[in-house]
């Protein structure tokens, strides 16, 4: 009997470790960026190779835009076409009249962007950091696939680590009847929630 119970234990504890994972998941992609800390964007291109590359995902944290120098990588939204969010260098910064605006450029670009863009507000996202191929963990994690595969086991994993919490953290055993099943349906809820697709509140970088 103690020989059956000890695959049962290993299955609640890697059960109870992706929960950890995904809990981690949930607060550093999901939950602290809307603190305005910080932000993490997915990097699509390769213009600003070898800096950082398609896959990479690079973590934004808030610039005075009186701050803003030459030199700096900057992450907005670009004032022509579709607005789309873009992490470029910046090669110029214009001020007049109370209004800072930049002149940009990809590293791996031959030429400038054919744009000059005003900075609205009081900051502008500066990148700090860049998390190599993490970006395609985010992709995955947000595919329809992951989303089913969340739903289809969030009843299992909770059993699992409702058994697990039968184990005392100090040794000796808790009463069969004490169990954390419901507060671990919520959290895989919300992480399913949080990959299945639904509209980040964090940009994605189309052309960085």
């Amino acid at each position: 009997m103690a020989l059956l119970r000890v695959p049962r234990r290993l299955a609640a504890v890697a059960a109870q470790l992706a929960l950890v994972v995904a809990l981690a998941a949930l607060i550093g992609l999901g939950l602290l960026p809307r603190t305005g800390w910080y932000r993490p964007v997915t990097v699509l291109s390769g213009s600003m190779e070898p800096a950082f590359a398609p896959g990479d995902m690079v973590v934004v944290t808030p610039e005075p835009v009186g701050a803003v120098r030459v030199g700096q990588v900057i992450s907005y939204r670009i004032p022509v076409g579709d607005h789309h969010v873009q992490s470029h260098r910046v090669i110029a910064v214009l001020r007049r009249n109370g209004q800072v605006s930049v002149r940009t450029k990809g590293d791996a670009n031959p030429t400038p962007d054919p744009w000059t863009a005003t900075l609205h507000g009081d900051t502008v996202w500066r990148v700090r950091t860049v998390l190599p191929k993490l970006g395609w963990i985010v992709f995955w994690l947000r595919s329809p696939l992951v989303h089913q595969l969340t739903l289809f086991l969030r009843a299992p994993v909770a059993r699992s680590a409702g058994r697990l919490a039968d184990l005392a953290p100090a040794g000796g055993l808790r009463p069969r009847g004490t169990r954390c099943g419901p507060d671990v349906q919520r959290l895989t809820t919300a992480f399913a929630a949080r990959c299945g697709g639904e509209s980040p509140s964090e940009p994605r970088s189309r052309r960085s």
